[in-house]
């Protein structure tokens, strides 16, 4: 702080290069201090939080891409090899059987559970917050010591093996 005196002087209390209302959450070696988790794992959360939300509002939408997607595989040649299927293993009288629907209902919802899946995976890739999460994660390796974000990062480790 600066104070100019009656003489023409200015006279300065604190200390050089001080920075007033600047907190420090990082140690002098980079990696946060208590308070800094806190701080980042509060920013972590917010953006969860706001990619959740965006999500909430398109779900319908994913989820009819993905149906529609998985919709159009079928009728672009996976019932054939379904059927091709059933006959192999149940013979020619397989769509008699009563079990035919029910595992060709199990197919499609295989088939639209990967799709779902991967349009799921697609749109946390591509949203900003969901981005702004993930280099938090990065940055701070917040696996090691954030709850939440270890818990997000395993399902989403798994659907980048599976998609990314």
């Amino acid at each position: 702080m600066w104070k100019y005196t009656t003489s023409n002087s200015l006279t300065h209390f604190g200390v050089m290069g001080m920075h007033w209302g600047v907190r420090r959450y990082e140690n002098a070696d980079g990696s946060l201090t208590e308070k800094g988790k806190k701080k980042v794992s509060a920013e972590y959360k917010k953006q969860e939080i706001a990619g959740n939300t965006e999500l909430s509002k398109k779900y319908t939408d994913l989820y009819v891409k993905a149906y529609n997607k998985s919709a159009d595989s079928m009728n672009d040649g996976g019932i054939d090899k379904f059927n091709a299927a059933q006959k192999k293993k149940y013979g020619d009288n397989f769509s008699k059987r009563s079990g035919y629907e029910e595992d060709y209902e199990a197919t499609f919802n295989k088939l639209l559970s990967q799709n779902l899946e991967k349009t799921l995976y697609d749109f946390r890739s591509s949203t900003p917050a969901y981005q702004k999460a993930d280099e938090l994660v990065k940055k701070y390796d917040m696996k090691s010591w954030d709850e939440l974000a270890k818990s997000n990062y395993e399902v989403v480790d798994e659907l980048r093996s599976r998609y990314g």
